[in-house]
This record gives structure tokens, C-alpha cells and sequence, in this order.
């Protein structure tokens, strides 16, 4: 019996057929949905920009700099997952797990941004307005 059976064609890049490497980026954008998910509900919350939370500085800039940028490029990579997935042929089920789990969380982060927003110009305030501000 040979000590290695995975086969090394199965893990080359450019693989369609669902393998590890074929993972490696749905993956990470499952990861980064979710931290922009945890970003946007931070983002939302008025105890995150008021210190009262007692987040960082830096971090806060962070989140205020790039929390836009990055919502717009997730969903730039969201949308050429699914480019992969319609134009290959028959996508791995793992592959549509992780395409479908972030989506999901993307719509999770953005309808809480935008149900946030809403609420707070039906009651009307600005938008991004937390209750005690002034």
C-alpha cells in the first residue's frame, strides 16, 4: 500500500473538479462576509462609535474607511462566484455550500444596514442616527 493515495491532479489549480484548490477562495469570502457582517453590526450600533464599548481607536477608522469599499468588493467577488458556477459545468456541491452561505450572510449585513437606515428615516432622523445621539 502506498503511504500517499490523494492523488495530485485532484489539488492542481485550475481544477473544475471541485477539489481543495477550488475552494480556496469561496472560502475566504465566506470569512470576510462574516467579518463584514460583524462590521456592519458594530457599524450600526451607537455603543461602538461612542467608546462606550471600549474598541480602539484604530479600529474604529478602520471600520468607518474601508467598511464600504469592502462591502462593494465582496459583492464584486460574490457576483464572479456565481459567473463560476453558471458558466462551468456542473459545480461541486461544496462550491455552491460556500457560495450559497455567503450570500447569505451578505444579505444578512446588508439588510441590517439598510433596515437600520429605513427605520431611522421613517422616525425621522438621519441616516446612521443611534438613539442619544444629538
Amino acid at each position: 500500500m502506498k503511504p500517499s493515495t490523494i492523488n495530485q491532479a485532484d489539488f492542481s489549480e485550475g481544477s473544475p473538479s471541485g477539489k481543495l484548490s477550488d475552494l480556496r477562495l469561496p472560502v475566504l469570502l465566506v470569512a470576510l462576509a462574516l467579518a463584514w457582517l460583524v462590521m456592519t453590526v458594530l457599524k450600526e450600533s451607537s455603543g461602538f462609535w461612542r467608546n462606550s464599548g471600549g474598541y480602539p481607536l484604530g479600529f474604529r477608522s478602520f471600520v468607518h474607511d474601508f467598511y464600504y469599499p469592502a462591502g462593494i468588493l465582496l459583492g464584486f467577488f460574490g457576483v464572479l462566484q456565481l459567473r463560476r458556477i453558471f458558466r462551468g459545468g456542473r459545480p461541486a456541491r461544496s462550491l455552491l455550500a460556500c457560495v450559497l452561505i455567503f450570500w447569505i450572510l451578505f444579505a444578512m449585513g446588508s439588510g441590517f444596514l439598510v433596515a437600520n437606515n429605513v427605520v431611522n428615516l421613517f422616525e425621522g432622523h438621519a441616516l446612521h442616527w443611534h438613539p442619544g445621539d444629538p
